[in-house]
């Protein structure tokens, strides 16, 4: 750093002899002088106006024009107990400003390094703490701004401190603002909504108390044009909080960590927030979160082939099953276009053991096994088993009617399984104990559970149910470092499965499915095939493939779950509503049920195939394997799925465009014009490509979208044929 450099920052926040940089005061509590954070002064993208008292506001420069994304607000804010907050002031003759270079997580850009003095509020009394504000504009990520606090403490005693929150902003809220928010926790729960006054969310990303947790750790509040968001950054499982509240005109979000402990004489780092602008609605915020965690080595996976094939799962048997049944749907699917074969829960003897059960595949089950997904690879077809990682069951519970008795490898190694802070089992859903992922020996033991299913048993994939955030752990026999031990090895599981199972198979491809919640962003980098868990009708469908396409990339197999989840009426799942899937680039499902099966099975016409449903399969099978549009590249950028009407989502297949609009209602209609955006210059022919008849003829000037009037309802699927 230069000393002109440092002499710049310090007379503009602590004397405000700059006129350059020189603040006002704002609303939210910005005092004094204020200093312009940038990554270069003469480019585009974020940048921190900050005072003295360490209030900022968050600005963008576009095209040599500056706007204000946030009012402001404290950037970073430490509260002792009970609410009370310690001051902080900028000690301006400590501050620093230092080039990145390649080699920082987030690769080159500019530091600014903040120093603080704190007092305690209410007394100004000295603290016996120092803060260091770190304040990165990576020069690859323009619009991101990265902040980190350090607290020094020179005490004799540990500082325990109540919550620290960073990276706080303050949002403008009128004019229909949006939300979404990351937080695996409430299974269907939407995570992309409309951000009501009186929203009150806390987004922990550890393990809940509903046995739920994880996800993907960012907020993000939108309105037309844009908006601004926060996240943590860190490529390890973190359990904190990403508060989120609107009150009228105003929403907040920041990152907070809870029951901080500064040692004595010792250093405490926070995370590392990120403050990330956006245009449109969520899907550029949440793909430049994908970038962070490339950056810093979770890089998502490739796609094989197999990953887009349609899937037919048994669970329209539900978990009663048998191997007769499931071979003898074998030619029906196959004939309709399905390239996936699924056997799904209980098939096996008991959680965590995981060896086939006689009531399921005969007197030889393991013979029965093999023998069903030999059959299934002579239709022609892929076979994929459902199971869940680290979770087993012991003797003393009783779950849908059935006795839990104790795994072998639970029999084998009690020792293994995590502790609450009691000594006593920790409990996962279903009520089962939990493997520590962080013990090399389970992950041995998970790897020898992929080499069987995969090597010796054939299939060709997994399908990874159940899955949610780990907890902490307190068992003593694992001498972990921190409880939190457990949370942050279990990504080390899920890459385990994933390399093996590519190990035994390169074609092979793993689901992993977090039951009506976001996917944990832990394990992004280790499934080849991302799934909307669940959705609670094909509104929802529709946004979980948007924002899976975002995460797990353009080209990302995102499987949209059962046909028959797109509606769902008096808790009987009776969709079909396969346009939600093929218009967003997803991967087609189905649990169907053919022919109707002797035994008395619970709502069997929900999802048994009557001549009517297989014409209605058959035809959208066909059209979603011509177009094979969830290989395509999903423009989602071009439109927002909040303020945009119809609701629209764009894919690109080998030069096409391919447009899907949405009615407000799931069978209602829709009149008016549209716009085709993301089309180059030339002539198109537009063409329906489910009704098969052309629908317009439109020039391009590459520059503004041309429109066409339509009139449909439900759903309308275009493509534009450049002529």
């Amino acid at each position: 750093m230069t000393r002109p450099a440092l002499g710049l920052l310090a007379c503009a926040l602590l004397v405000g002899a700059c006129p350059a940089r020189s603040g006002r005061r704002g609303a939210g509590g910005a005092r004094g002088p204020a200093a312009t954070l940038a990554r270069d002064d003469s480019e585009d993208g974020l940048r921190l106006v900050v005072d003295a008292a360490l209030h900022a506001r968050v600005v963008e420069r576009m095209a040599g024009r500056t706007r204000d994304l946030s009012a402001p607000t404290p950037l970073v804010e430490i509260v002792r107990r009970a609410g009370r907050a310690l001051a902080l002031e900028l000690d301006a003759s400590k501050t620093s400003i230092s080039a990145l270079g390649d080699d920082a997580p987030l690769g080159a850009g500019r530091r600014f390094e903040l120093a603080a003095r704190l007092a305690c509020a209410g007394s100004n009394a000295a603290c016996t703490a120092r803060a260091l504000l770190r304040v990165d504009f990576p020069r690859a990520f323009p619009r991101v701004v990265i902040v980190q606090l350090v607290l020094h403490n020179d005490g004799a005693t540990p500082l325990a401190l109540e919550r620290v929150r960073l990276a706080r902003v303050d949002v403008a809220a009128s004019g229909e603002p949006w939300a979404f928010q990351g937080a695996a926790l409430t299974w269907a729960k939407p995570y992309i909504f409309a951000l009501r006054d009186g929203h009150r969310s806390d987004n922990f990303t550890g393990a809940t108390k509903n046995k739920l947790g994880g996800g993907v750790p960012l907020d993000y509040v939108w309105r037309r044009g844009g908006g601004l968001g926060v996240a943590h950054v860190e490529p390890r499982a973190q359990a904190l909080y990403l508060p989120l509240r609107r009150d009228g005109a105003r929403a907040r979000m920041h990152v907070e960590q809870r029951d901080v402990v500064v040692p004595a004489r010792g250093a405490w780092h926070s995370v590392r927030a990120a403050l990330l602008a956006g245009g449109g609605d969520f899907y550029s915020v949440a793909a430049t979160y994908r970038a962070l965690l490339a950056r810093q080595g979770l890089a998502m996976p490739r796609y094989p082939a197999a990953a887009y094939e349609p899937i037919w799962c048994s669970w329209g048997y539900q978990s009663d099953v048998t191997r007769a049944e499931m071979t003898a749907i074998l030619p029906k699917i196959k004939a309709l276009g399905f390239g996936w074969s699924v056997i799904d829960d209980r098939w096996f003897v008991g959680y965590g053991n995981w060896q086939p059960r006689r009531a399921t595949f005969g007197k030889d089950p393991l013979a029965g096994i093999k023998a069903l997904v030999a059959a299934t690879h002579r239709a022609g077809l892929r076979a994929k088993l459902w199971w869940m990682p680290l979770l087993v069951e012991r003797s003393g519970k009783k779950i849908d009617g059935r006795a839990y008795k104790t795994a072998p490898v639970l029999a084998a190694h009690p020792e293994w399984v995590i502790h609450r802070r009691d000594g006593s089992p920790a409990k996962a859903v279903r009520e089962l104990d939990i493997l520590c992922p962080a013990l090399p020996a389970v992950r041995a033991h998970t790897r020898a559970l992929v080499r069987r299913f995969i090597g010796e048993w054939g299939f060709d994939g997994h399908k990874l149910d159940v899955i949610y955030a780990v907890p902490p752990c307190f068992n003593k026999a694992h001498h972990h470092r921190d409880p939190y031990e457990s949370s942050r090895a279990m990504a080390d599981v899920y890459r385990v499965i994933y390399e093996e199972t590519l190990a035994q198979k390169p074609q092979s491809v793993t689901e992993i499915c977090p039951c009506g919640t976001t996917p944990h962003f832990i394990w992004l980098p280790y499934m080849n095939q991302a799934v909307t868990a669940d959705p609670d009708g094909a509104r929802q469908v529709r946004h979980r493939v948007k924002l899976l396409k975002a995460l797990m990339g353009a080209r990302g197999a995102v499987f949209a779950d059962h046909v028959e989840l797109t509606r769902i009426r008096d808790n009987h799942h009776v969709g079909a509503d396969f346009a939600a899937a093929v218009g967003t680039g997803a991967v087609v499902g189905s649990k169907l049920v053919w022919p109707r099966p002797r035994r008395a099975l619970p709502n069997v016409d929900d999802v048994l195939l009557t001549p009517a449903r297989e014409r209605v399969f058959a035809r959208w099978l066909r059209i979603y394997r011509a177009r094979g549009l969830a290989s395509g590249t999903a423009r989602g950028e071009l439109y927002d799925v909040a303020h945009d009407r119809p609701e629209t989502h764009a894919i690109e297949k080998r030069g096409v465009m391919h447009y899907a609009f949405y009615s407000e209602a799931e069978d209602g209609d829709f009149a008016g014009r549209v716009e085709l955006r993301g089309l180059s210059a030339g002539s198109y022919r537009v063409r329906d490509y489910v009704a098969g008849r052309d629908v317009a003829t439109v020039q391009s000037d590459g520059k503004r979208a041309p429109t066409i009037t339509v009139r449909f309802r439900g759903a309308l699927l275009v493509e534009a044929i450049r002529r």
